[in-house]
């Protein structure tokens, strides 16, 4: 089956550099700062250069083949004929919205050229000592010849020679500023690698419970507040709290015969869990009352979200019926953060059927998600035995998710809930999670 895209191209786009070395990728190519350069002589203002130099060594090559070249000098033996430009068209397919861009790419093949090279001396046996005096001192006789070298250049060089020299001098990299953001990578790398050491994925190593890291909503273990720990911005965001905020207003001040006809309407679902929460908003004033009310809703559109199945994702009358009047915000929202798009189902026609599947990982993210919204809804000091139920999940997954997560698991000793052990769920600070089981648990 054939589909339509819709095709756009810029014709006054400048061509994008894609440079490749004929004589091998040098070892620090990723310090070569390049320069570009177009041809002034009338006729030929598509030929363009591009040079780079690196300690002694300098690399040219142009998007063009020089007569007589059989195009070696542009793309090796894939070149175009002499006087031609190598250039090539890329295409980017945004297939969300259906559409394809073409881009211009013009290719350059970087040949060596080797600059003023400089003698090297045997390194001699006199120490340690010695051989950093005369480094040092080499190192310093260098900077003395690159700034005799850049002052002749902008003395007697020539147009293209003041022009690299200048666009390199302009495209230097501050290494104060790659310092900051390493620092910045670094910091945030270990504290990732952290959290992943102690929370492992599902194998019988750890027990064959606990969620991988790529599970649990962001978090920050230097954080000195539970609301900072987790960020309620990391669990939904200013699009859908707004797309929230007129469903939500039918919620506030709603009394306990009004909540009572919701919950045997089934308007939130099966969750009596979720129908308390909706009655305890009365209590909430100020202008709180109306967030609360927000990620309540926000609360019961997860929690049927998860009892959907595969058969509620992709079946769009039984989606409606189990979500309800959900915005098409917080819709999109769902199925982009706790489904994936399956491209494997295709039609007997050849066609490939549009169609939302749930992993492991993006189930235990949705539990994840659902427990610390809950956590912040009751201000991380809550009972979590009527949610575990309305979840229908297993005691000993519940509260091992739960420790995964970094909360503290109590049981209330004598009090029950349905008839079951009554738990209470808090975060202490700082935020740690549990070490990975050793062996497999009996």
């Amino acid at each position: 089956m054939t589909k339509t895209v819709e095709l756009r191209y810029n014709e006054d786009e400048v061509p994008a550099a894609c440079a490749f070395f004929v004589d091998g990728t040098p070892a620090k190519v990723s310090e070569f700062v390049f320069g570009q350069f177009s041809n002034d002589k009338p006729g030929k203002e598509h030929q363009r250069i591009l040079a780079s130099e690196h300690g002694n060594m300098a690399y040219v090559g142009s998007n063009f083949a020089a007569e007589g070249s059989g195009g070696g000098d542009c793309a090796g033996k894939f070149g175009p004929p002499a006087d031609q430009t190598c250039e090539y068209m890329l295409a980017v397919v945004d297939r969300k919205r259906k559409r394809a861009s073409l881009h211009p790419v013009a290719c350059y093949g970087m040949a060596q050229r080797v600059k003023n090279p400089r003698v090297v001396e045997p390194a001699s046996a006199a120490g340690e000592e010695e051989e950093e005096d005369e480094a040092a001192a080499d190192e310093d006789s260098y900077a003395r010849y690159r700034e005799t070298k850049e002052a002749l250049v902008e003395a007697f060089g020539g147009k293209l020679k003041r022009k690299i020299q200048r666009e390199k001098a302009g495209n230097t990299i501050s290494l104060d500023a790659v310092h900051a953001d390493l620092k910045g990578s670094l910091k945030l790398m270990l504290t990732n690698q952290a959290a992943q050491s102690a929370v492992m994925p599902d194998s019988p190593e750890n027990g064959g419970g606990a969620p991988s890291v790529a599970a649990l909503p962001p978090f920050d273990q230097e954080a000195t507040t539970p609301g900072e720990a987790f960020p309620l911005s990391g669990l939904v965001g200013d699009a859908e709290l707004v797309a929230l905020e007129e469903p939500a207003e039918a919620l506030l001040g709603a009394d306990d015969e009004t909540v009572e006809e919701w919950r045997r309407a089934g308007r939130f679902g099966r969750s009596r869990f979720v129908h308390n929460a909706v009655s305890e908003l009365s209590a909430v004033r100020g202008a709180a009352a109306s967030i609360q009310a927000r990620l309540v809703l926000y609360l019961a559109y997860l929690v049927r979200f998860r009892a959907l199945g595969a058969g509620g994702l992709n079946n769009e009358e039984k989606f409606a019926e189990r979500m309800g009047d959900v915005p098409e915000q917080v819709r999109l929202h769902l199925l982009s953060t706790f489904a994936e798009r399956d491209t494997r189902r295709q039609q007997r026609d050849g066609s490939v059927k549009e169609a939302f599947t749930q992993s492991k990982l993006l189930k235990d993210k949705l539990l994840s998600f659902v427990f610390v919204l809950t956590a912040h809804i009751y201000e991380f000091n809550f009972n979590v035995t009527q949610l575990i139920l309305d979840l229908a999940l297993s005691k000993p997954k519940a509260v091992m998710h739960l420790r995964s997560l970094g909360f503290t698991v109590k049981t209330i000793t004598g009090a029950k809930i349905a008839g079951e052990p009554s738990r209470m769920v808090s975060l202490s600070l700082p935020l740690t999670f549990p070490k990975p089981r050793i062996g497999r648990q009996s």
